[in-house]
């Protein structure tokens, strides 16, 4: 500093004491910009925290209230009984409300890792050059897929069906056969309902429904 600087101005009447305060500035300066990267490093761990704390998944809450993977929603206590005629009426809207859930899930899972990428990202170059806004948006996109994925497996349920894997698109109707309870299956990509199973047995023990079974099953 003194080298660049006395030739233009000339020496100081002091030049110790010169020294010693411009040394004291750039501490100050330094310690400034340590105390500003200490405050970014703390502003982006506490909205990371945020963005991504870990949230009990759907298929782990669910699990936990029943065998199925996503249970019926059933306000009563009790289960909707389909017959074979209103499942295939049905199977419509729950073709269409699935599709959806699936997309749904495709787009929080995409806003999670944009946050997981952007985290480590903001972690390498020390809390610096945080886009907060770009955060923002793409937690907000995180928040609501997922708000819409909740209601879009609600109206599922609703219906009196049981999501069992999302993953497959796997779809059951609780129906009665020989006056015991099995459920009518059916998978995206499926064009019609096609097999049933005890409710126990589940997807490896389907079987296809033939004129035997539809002759047994309650029409009620």
């Amino acid at each position: 500093m003194a080298l660049t600087e006395w030739p233009r101005s000339g020496t100081p009447n002091n030049p110790g004491a010169w020294l010693t305060t411009v040394a004291y500035r750039k501490l100050l300066d330094r310690l400034r910009r340590e105390s500003t990267r200490a405050a970014k490093q703390e502003e982006v761990s506490a909205f990371f925290a945020g963005a991504t704390e870990p949230e009990e998944s759907l298929t782990a809450r669910a699990a936990a209230r029943s065998p199925c993977r996503f249970p019926a929603y059933n306000p009563c206590g009790m289960e909707r009984l389909f017959t074979f005629d209103e499942a295939v009426r049905l199977l419509p809207r729950v073709r269409e409300a699935l599709r959806q859930a699936i997309d749904l899930r495709l787009e929080h899972q995409q806003a999670e890792q944009d946050l997981s990428a952007a985290q480590q990202r903001i972690t390498m170059l020390g809390g610096a050059l945080v886009d907060s806004r770009g955060f923002i948006q793409v937690r907000a996109r995180q928040e609501a897929s997922m708000m819409q994925l909740r209601q879009t497996l609600d109206s599922i349920h609703e219906l009196g069906c049981l999501v069992k894997d999302l993953d497959t698109g796997l779809v059951d109707f609780p129906t009665l056969y020989r006056g015991r309870e099995v459920y009518l299956c059916w998978k995206l990509g499926e064009g019609e309902i096609g097999w049933w199973h005890g409710t126990e047995e589940g997807f490896a023990g389907r079987k296809p429904i033939d004129a035997e079974f539809l002759a047994e099953l309650s029409t009620e």
